[in-house]
């Protein structure tokens, strides 16, 4: 199967999952604070590897965090780069990271490895980066050619890392996200069309012709821009009033409705698993989330530090947890580093995954049997759960995490990974 027959079959899968959700919302919360010992300022997550790379300043590096663990792993010096990195991106696919250098161009690491590949040298101006993981192209934004670079990622390819095209673009230095199913790049643009006294905040470009496709007017300019690929919907944080958050529809990109939530709104992310979108609120400590069913705020999450300075976050959809840079100065007052938040699934299918998950590890006929015995009990309780009392499912969850301890057949990688799924299903239940 094609990378855009597997996305799609992905795109098809979740939005089963997101129609079949119950309406309930499920409160998100933190989990860990990552200490970096440098200030991030761009982040990124591999979802095939759960693999989260931070871009760090004084001096440059790239910190690798193990998304299991929650752990530094390893820093990438990058020291020949002399400005901050602003929009670093990772492709799944190839497990490449893409680096934004602003005076030579764009460096490429390999993720398995964690060694610089090459530097693709472009034009003097590299603001941010993008990439398709479904054709393995790099889409690199130009501020001050006011180009996007189409790149090719595709590894071992006779042009691989080469240029293919230099497309012509109102480019400022914005956001840029691409939907993979779709092939379509959208860029924050910002221009202002006098005559009609309106912004284009967003162009558009088609990835299979590399030409611009759509400049839609709309009264409002955007600081911020992030997609979710299954509902083909566009969420702007409005620089007019960055207190909103504009919400488009991607397939025309018309307007859809406004969210006002509060003042201070910097970078924004969605959850396609979950349909979710998180906004970092940066002097306020806090991360916004807005159900994208409803485009109704449902939390602002406050991330327990005095002075985090919350930028640019990353979510990884396989895991559904968000990866919050915080780029205050001060790791006493919690800067320099990385807030785990926990944008959990629904326990139902949360449940379904763990029980999947121990077929998966092909355990002896016995231990799989009475592992899954526990957890069918759990779900079961779960489907039939009334008037929102969960204390059964918790209780059987309680059981599920006991047996699994008893078993020495388990490795303790196995037995952990168990009892951490189970502990999350909990979580997300309110289970005392």
């Amino acid at each position: 199967m094609t990378n855009l027959g597997k996305l799609q079959r992905l795109s098809f899968t979740l939005s089963l999952t997101l129609c079949c959700l119950s309406a309930q919302t499920f409160a998100q919360s933190l989990v860990t604070t990552i200490p970096l010992e440098q200030t991030p300022t761009s982040i990124a997550v591999n979802s095939a590897t759960n693999r989260i790379y931070a871009a760090c300043k004084s001096p440059t590096t790239l910190k690798v965090v193990d998304g299991t663990t929650n752990s530094v792993t390893a820093t990438i010096p990058l020291n020949s780069i002399p400005l901050d990195p602003s929009g670093i991106a990772v492709n799944p696919t190839t497990n490449r990271i893409y680096v934004d250098d602003f005076i030579r161009g764009v460096w490429v690491i390999d993720g398995a490895t964690n060694a610089v590949v090459t530097t693709i040298t472009l034009p003097i101006g590299v603001a941010k980066i993008a990439v398709n993981p479904a054709t393995n192209m790099i889409y690199v934004g130009n501020m001050e050619e006011r180009t996007i670079t189409v790149i090719d990622g595709n590894s071992n390819s006779p042009t691989e890392n080469s240029v293919l095209a230099v497309i012509p673009a109102s480019y400022f230095g914005g956001d840029m996200a691409v939907n993979p199913v779709t092939n379509r790049l959208y860029f924050i643009s910002n221009t202002f069309d006098f005559e009609n006294r309106q912004f284009r905040p967003v162009n558009v470009i088609d990835g299979s012709t590399n030409t611009v496709i759509a400049r839609p007017e709309h009264d409002f300019f955007a600081d911020s821009l992030a997609l979710n690929p299954v509902t083909n919907r566009l969420y702007l944080v409005n620089g007019s009033f960055n207190f909103e958050v504009e919400v488009l529809d991607a397939a025309d990109v018309s307007y859809i409705t406004t969210v006002t939530l509060n003042f201070g709104l910097n970078k924004i992310a969605v959850n396609p698993t979950t349909n979710r979108i998180h906004i970092t609120e940066s002097f306020g400590a806090s991360v916004w989330t807005i159900e994208g069913s409803t485009n109704i705020f449902t939390q602002r999450l406050w991330l327990e530090l005095y002075a985090p300075f919350p930028t640019s976050l990353a979510v990884n959809p396989v895991t559904s947890y968000v990866y919050v840079a915080n780029s205050g100065h001060d790791p006493r007052q919690g800067g320099q580093s990385i807030s785990v938040i926990d944008d959990p699934p629904s326990p139902v299918v949360q449940l379904q995954a763990l029980i999947q998950k121990v077929t998966d590890y092909n355990l002896a006929h016995g231990v799989s049997n009475s592992l899954d015995s526990k957890l069918q009990n759990a779900l079961a309780a779960l489907e039939s759960l009334n008037n929102g009392n969960s204390g059964t499912v918790c209780n059987k969850l309680d059981a599920f995490i006991n047996e699994v301890g008893s078993h020495q057949e388990l490795t303790t990688t196995q037995a952990t990974d168990l009892i951490n799924a189970a502990a999350r299903i909990q979580r997300t239940l309110g289970c005392g």
